[in-house]
């Protein structure tokens, strides 16, 4: 095209002397707005269309495709005719650049014909690349549009703008089908996926995809069932794979090496959000450029309309793109939050899973779980910022050096200082948050163990001095925390400092004359250089402490597991022979070809175990154990008859010897002394995680007398137990236990004293059900070990073994040759049979068993919420019960501080508009002395606010609140124990607290410090322009609808958030 502009042919990039000087250049517009998307868009979409090729199809929709592929066509039809038609033209008004822009063009139309191909059928959602692609050359054609017509003065350039405009709209054409969904085409159940796995960047973007949610939410009241199927994507089985495949091949010990495998494991995810952070910081910046380009035009009567016109597109641009960014990046990076969550939380759980048994009572597992992966996550919240923020300053320091000159100097001096304290406060907060995290480690396991022994305690009579003592541990738990929260005012003072106290040091120090165009300009560009660091030197600490807790998870996971000592033969196999030499580590081994012997089950060869290196509790133990029958064990108390099941159990950290099991990783039935029950149903506890076999649970129901406690139970075995098994008797927890060994299909079981806790008819029923001649196990031909202070049932044992006090084995054998030894068995007196046994056969049932648990119906954790509308709605009692756990004073400086912090930042903005238009016809000296003091109110005002909530009101209200807790518990009725989860009542200790210590202060400083700021900067602009006040009646309502419909269903969400914690 023939241009008459002065510098059409430069890079510009803003014309000069034609088209009302309101354009870009050409050659800008066809490198920057044309070239470099398209090359960007080939270099990601080749590649990208490889991969999808050797991908599998799993969408139909083969006539959407075409569809698609026909735009497509006609793109590449138009972009191919207008490279005809410049290259046809004269070659006076030809332009290289125009013609290359063209040809990049067509090459990127027949990539998207591949690409979107292969999207389509391959991929659940809209692509994502093709769409902003198409998003961002859309905008950038409309400008070239534009120039081209305002340029079409000959039949040629007026056919160019045709087909110019021809594209765009075809482009748009092709964004539309491009976003639509292809739900309707997935080959898989919809109900099984989420439809954040089938939304477009678009709807991920403005979470259009939450919309059903949220309607949902707020007129009905939401279950767990009722959220969206979890994407697959972020499935914690499937990433927590990934981190331990990363882990393995990572060396152990290294300095935040789980720092290094997650980032390794997650790193597309946490790449991600690097794109749209890119995109935010140029949106950011073009702010300043606007409000300068804007005030001249204020400043300028006789603007062109074209200008205004330009303004506006630009302020729609400018903001709306910066939103758009700005969503887009928090949806990628809490995305990849919750992915490194669910890597964390799922490691810390199989890691209890290979645990030792003799750490199975430490808390560790629930603090790292909750208190620690928030810590982690919190600390993570700005990572960004850490590369972002230098970026943004340094382009800072460049646009404020052209407004203010070498006195932009004086801000970065300040920022400097207030970085290297803040960086000597985060070098101090990890150690301090480790202490203080151990602190709360202990409070929240005794915590724990008291919730889930209260049956016991209440019975003592001490379970006032116990929450006496769990109450003066929160207390040093909040002495311990106080050092780390100090750290954190001192970090937010660091922050906020050079934000409020740059603008006096630049314009103090500044030589040039300030008008109100470059005062303003200069005073968005220092907030735009001091926001970033303020946000980024808060986030110090608590990356700091992140990695501390992630320091502390590492530590666990890295912990040495348990490992099975004992050697599981078959035939055909290597043997292994250990050797004897003590270790806490395992046994060493030599191979030699062996065949296990056939008559025995277990045999155990110069066995000793220990639960310390230094004290064997079993020592020179050689035994076996026949297949196929019945072993007792038995001994004094304290002899050492648990450790055995334990060393059998492969539980024993400390051991050396043989274990010998003839059998390769068989299931062992289990049943130890103190029975482990989960809150659920009785029926549930017997199934574990087998499936339903209706003969073999009456089979086991019947042989463990649980039938006549059905009938007495609300509802029979879909009676939920509680926690622990709470709402059932000793007798009642160990015949549910034991039915639940007997319903395994295993050939070993192996049982710790089970029957200690029934009656003596009871007991001597289920041992002759069970264990008798025609028990069930002797018709499984199972092979039983059972440890027992019941001496009256030796007499039908297979074979017996004698522990005394010593840990030492006596005697073995069957009942009549120990009897004739004339040993330990034989000084028991047992009666070789006796009609007080139990053991003979009978013809009708024994008595049923001990007390019946109670009557009451356990609530399920899971209750209907229907008729809960607090849930919805909110509860103000809640408000007023915080308030009422913080003293008055705190309340008054609070308010007053906040109040004068608000005045001080919002009189210093009203006071640069009088110092730029010299209102008070005073010296430079006055307006900045004035300013400054504003300043440095505002600065003193922020530390008081920040300690008042960050410290005092912390303290008060976690001392306060958790003590009321504690209260409540130790004086609640032991019927809410039946009736409660534990997991629901520890959750208040553990996870509510540390949110009442950790997030709740930071929002509540946040929302005073914010409701004070917005009434402040009403009032300033109702003074400045009293007709924008008009609106403020609209904003509030427009505030209220939106926060009425999103708080509805978002309180839901976040109490269902807690709730399913609760289970840790």
């Amino acid at each position: 095209m023939v241009t008459s502009c002065l510098n059409d042919d430069t890079f510009g990039p803003i014309v000069r002397g034609c088209r009302d000087d309101f354009d870009f250049t050409l050659r800008f517009q066809r490198i920057i707005l044309a070239m470099v998307p398209a090359t960007f868009f080939l270099a990601l979409s080749i590649p990208r269309a490889i991969w999808l090729s050797q991908q599998p199809r799993f969408v139909s929709g083969v006539a959407f495709q075409y569809a698609k592929l026909t735009a497509i066509t006609i793109l590449a039809t138009l972009q191919f005719a207008l490279l005809n038609l410049q290259t046809a033209a004269p070659t006076s008004s030809l332009d290289g650049f125009a013609i290359a822009s063209t040809a990049v063009n067509f090459l990127v139309a027949l990539s998207m014909l591949a690409l979107s191909f292969f999207e389509h059928s391959r991929v659940p959602r809209p692509s994502t690349l093709l769409i902003l692609y198409i998003l961002l050359q859309t905008l950038c054609d409309a400008v070239q549009v534009r120039t081209s017509w305002l340029m079409a003065s000959s039949v040629t350039s007026k056919m160019i703008a045709r087909l110019y405009t021809a594209s765009v709209v075809t482009k748009f054409a092709i964004l539309i089908v491009e976003t639509k969904s292809k739900t309707r085409w997935l080959r898989w159940k919809i109900d099984e996926h989420s439809p954040e796995e089938t939304s477009d960047v678009m709807s991920l973007t403005v979470y259009l995809w939450l919309n059903k949610l949220f309607r949902y939410g707020y007129s009905h009241v939401l279950a767990i069932d009722d959220l969206y199927p979890l994407d697959k994507d972020i499935d914690s089985d499937l990433l927590q794979r990934k981190l331990e495949a990363v882990i393995e091949r990572s060396r152990p010990g290294r300095k935040l090496g789980l720092a290094r495998s997650l980032a390794r494991a997650l790193a597309i995810p946490y790449i991600m959000p690097i794109a749209p952070r890119i995109a935010l910081i140029g949106f950011s910046f073009s702010q300043p450029l606007f409000i300068r380009a804007l005030l001249e035009y204020l400043q300028e009567p006789n603007a062109p309309r074209s200008t205004s016109y330009g303004l506006i597109g630009a302020a729609v641009l400018i903001y709306g793109g910066a939103a758009f960014a700005r969503a887009l990046q928090w949806y990628f990076h809490m995305r990849a939050q919750q992915m490194a969550r669910g890597c964390l939380s799922a490691a810390i759980y199989k890691k209890t899973t290979e645990a030792k048994l003799a750490n199975a009572g430490e808390a560790a597992a629930v603090t790292l779980m909750s208190t620690d992966t928030d810590r982690v996550i919190q600390g993570f919240h700005q990572l960004h910022d850490f590369w972002a923020s230098p970026i943004e300053v340094a382009i800072g320091c460049w646009f404020l050096q052209r407004e203010l000159g070498t006195s932009f100097i004086a801000p970065i001096v300040l920022i400097v200082f207030c970085a290297i304290g803040t960086f000597i406060v985060g070098r101090l907060s990890g150690d301090r948050q480790v202490r203080w995290m151990s602190q709360i480690q202990k409070r929240v396991g005794l915590t724990a163990n008291v919730i889930s022994n209260m049956k016991s305690l209440k019975i003592s009579g001490i379970t006032l001095p116990v929450g006496d003592f769990i109450q003066k541990m929160r207390v040093h738990e909040m002495e311990t925390g106080n050092k780390s929260r100090w750290l954190i005012i001192w970090a937010v003072v660091a922050a906020m400092t050079p934000a409020i106290l740059s603008p006096v040091a630049a314009l103090a120090f500044t030589t040039r004359e300030l008008n109100t165009t470059n005062m303003f300009t200069s005073i968005a560009f220092l907030i735009l250089l001091t926001s970033p660091l303020s946000q980024l030197f808060q986030a110090v600490p608590m990356m700091f402490a992140g990695l501390a807790s992630l320091s502390r998870i590492q530590a666990f996971i890295e912990a040495d597991a348990r490992e099975d000592v004992r050697r599981h033969e078959t035939p055909n196999i290597l043997e292994k022979s250990f050797s004897d030499e003590p270790s806490n580590s395992g046994l060493e081994y030599n191979e030699k070809p062996s065949t296990p012997d056939a008559t025995t089950s277990i045999t155990i060869q110069d066995g000793f175990f220990g639960w310390t290196e230094d004290r064997m509790i079993l020592n020179h133990v050689n035994v076996r154990f026949p297949v196929s029958q019945l072993t007792l064990v038995v001994g004094p108390t304290a002899a050492g008859k648990s450790t055995l099941c334990n060393a059998l159990l492969g539980e024993v950290p400390f051991s050396r010897g043989n274990i010998k099991l003839p059998f390769a990783h068989a299931a062992i039935g289990y049943c130890e002394q103190a029975p482990f029950l989960w809150n659920g149903t009785i029926k549930e506890n017997i199934m574990g995680y087998s499936n339903f076999d209706q003969p073999r649970y009456e089979e086991v129901i019947e042989a463990c007398m649980l039938l006549p406690d059905f009938t007495i139970l609300p509802q029979g075995d879909e009676t939920n137990i509680g926690s622990n098994g709470i709402a059932l008797s000793g007798g009642q927890k160990q015949r549910v236990s034991l039915a639940r060994a007997l319903y395994l299909h295993s050939d070993l079981i192996l049982s710790d004293d089970i029957l200690s806790g029934l009656d003596n008819d009871t007991s001597n029923e289920v041992f002759r059900r069970v264990f008798g001649p025609s028990g069930v196990l002797r018709r499984r031909n199972a092979t039983a070990i059972l440890c027992t202070h019941s001496i009256h049932h030796l007499p039908q044992a297979d074979h017996i073994i004698a522990l005394d006090t010593g840990g030492v084995i006596v005697e073995e054998g069957s009942f009549n040759d120990l009897i004739r030894n004339q040993k330990y068995v034989a000084n028991l007196n047992v009666a070789a049979s006796s009609d007080e046994d139990g053991t003979q056969e009978r013809d009708t049932a024994a008595p049923t068993s001990t007390t019946p648990g109670p009557k009451r119906q356990v609530q399920n954790a899971e209750r209907s919420r229907s008729d809960d509308l607090s849930r919805k709605t909110g509860d103000m009692k809640v408000y007023g019960h915080y308030m009422r756990s913080l003293s008055k004073w705190s309340l008054v400086v609070l308010v007053a501080s906040a109040a004068i912090h608000a005045f001080a930042n919002s009189m210093a903005t009203a006071w640069l508009k009088f110092w730029s238009e010299d209102t008070f016809h005073r010296p430079t000296s006055f307006y900045l002395g004035i300013f400054g003091m504003l300043k440095a109110t505002h600065s003193i005002m922020s530390f008081i606010v920040c300690v008042t909530i960050i410290v005092w009101i912390t303290t008060q209200s976690g001392t306060t609140l958790h003590h009321q807790a504690i209260d409540t518990v130790v004086h609640a009725p032991l019927s809410f124990f039946t009736t409660t989860d534990m997991g629901i009542v520890t959750n208040l200790f553990s996870q509510d607290m540390t949110l009442i210590d950790g997030e709740l202060p930071l929002a509540l400083l946040n929302t005073v410090i914010d409701i004070f700021q917005v009434m402040g900067m009403a009032a300033v602009v109702g003074t400045a322009s009293p007709y924008l006040a008009i609106s403020y009646p609209i904003f509030a309502v427009v505030l209220w609808v939106i926060q009425r419909f999103y708080l509805r269903t978002s309180r839901q969400l976040r109490l269902l958030d807690l709730e399913a914690k609760s289970p840790l």
